[in-house]
């Protein structure tokens, strides 16, 4: 009441239903009856309760991590299209000598059945003689801090991505855009949410099995101005299209907010918003 904000920013405990440790939802929609509320949701899927829970009560919504729970979700209310924009100012690329062949920053555990194309791709890689940095993610010991996380994906040629949740949704991880920020090849899985924001064999790379990527990986290791051709594409995607400035600007402008002529002047902005019209105008 004293502040009197233009927005409210508020991001859920617990994800797309909450818990307990979140405010009434009478105390949601009182304050979202007095200024306009964005509320960012993760680990959002299709028909997972939004719209129950969260719709009927706060003004805007965002789901950073599922194009599919966007798509579902997009003609239900005022859903606006973002994703998990990096810090610049620690995700980019320093230049540092690539002395990682390939790597995975996240968790594999042989035991998690959730996620099985992890475990089983690289230990096929290891098999096959290929050198790999494996660790640092968040349910691991070995968790890695921000720094470090960057330093790992500065020294990578190659970082490995597996875009699928528990029970095989396509997801958008932001693991997407630390790789890309921070120079090196991306390559996933196919079917996944990055292709419909990244050129598929221009921007990053995408394989169907582990075979498949093991020759990939081969080939671009072993074709150094083709990899960096692909990095330099993707980070150049990353750095000027997909950032922090641009989907926040595209976000405020969808509530109703002027835009500083630095973005609205700004070409790759518009290329931005070209993106996320595409978002949605495709069918579901």
């Amino acid at each position: 009441d004293l502040f009197r904000p233009d927005v409210v920013l508020y991001t859920p405990l617990g994800g797309a239903l909450g818990t307990r440790l979140n405010p009434p939802k009478e105390l949601v929609r009182e304050i979202a009856g007095r200024m306009p509320m964005f509320t960012i949701i993760w680990d959002a899927k299709p028909a997972c309760g939004i719209e129950t829970w969260w719709l009927p009560y706060v003004t805007y919504i965002g789901m950073p991590d599922c194009l599919s729970a966007f798509d579902y979700y997009k003609n239900m209310g005022s859903v606006i299209p973002m994703y998990s924009a990096v810090d610049p100012g620690s995700y980019y690329n320093k230049n540092m000598e690539r002395d990682i062949d390939v790597s995975f920053v996240g968790s594999v555990d042989p035991t998690d059945r959730r996620w099985p194309m992890r475990n089983e791709c690289i230990t096929y890689l290891k098999e096959k003689g290929v050198k790999i940095f494996v660790g640092g993610g968040q349910r691991s010991a070995g968790r890695l801090s921000v720094e470090g996380l960057c330093d790992i994906l500065n020294r990578s040629k190659i970082s490995l991505n597996f875009c699928r949740d528990g029970n095989g949704l396509a997801i958008l991880k932001s693991r997407v855009f630390e790789v890309t920020s921070c120079g090196a090849l991306i390559m996933e899985d196919r079917g996944t949410d990055t292709q419909r924001l990244f050129d598929e064999g221009k921007d990053f790379i995408v394989f169907q099995d582990k075979e498949e990527l093991l020759g990939l990986v081969r080939y671009y290791l072993e074709h150094e101005e083709k990899r960096r051709a692909v990095a330099d594409a993707g980070w150049a995607k990353a750095f000027y299209v997909y950032n922090a400035r641009n989907m926040w600007g595209h976000i405020f402008e969808a509530m109703g907010f002027e835009l500083p002529r630095e973005l609205a002047d700004n070409p790759a902005y518009h290329a931005h918003n070209e993106a996320m019209e595409r978002l949605l105008a495709l069918p579901l």
